[in-house]
């Protein structure tokens, strides 16, 4: 199960109870695939990428969101800063051990 660029789009405060949810969702030794903002921001854009719609973005930086997947129960198998353009993003694999 991947969830890419999407957890970010969910308020903060209801981000921990959601990867708790995800971590009970997985069988022992299953994985769970991510990407992650590096830096804390939330914030809405009017026009995003000129759609004409609205975007809004909510989340944590690094650190505290290795600790959210952590403080669930996951163990993180790798944890790598990447980045594309202008971007740069943590990609986590975590497994429910």
């Amino acid at each position: 199960m991947a969830h890419l660029y999407s957890i970010i789009h969910l308020p903060r405060t209801e981000q921990p109870a959601l990867i708790r949810r995800i971590f009970n969702w997985l069988r022992p030794g299953g994985r769970f695939l991510a990407t992650w903002a590096i830096h804390a921001w939330e914030g809405e854009e009017e026009n995003w990428e000129g759609w004409g719609a609205p975007m809004w973005w909510s989340h944590f930086g690094a650190d505290e969101n290795l600790a959210l997947l952590r403080d669930a129960g996951f163990q993180i198998l790798s944890a790598e800063a990447c980045t594309s353009s202008d971007e740069t993003w943590l990609w986590v694999l975590a497994s429910k051990s």
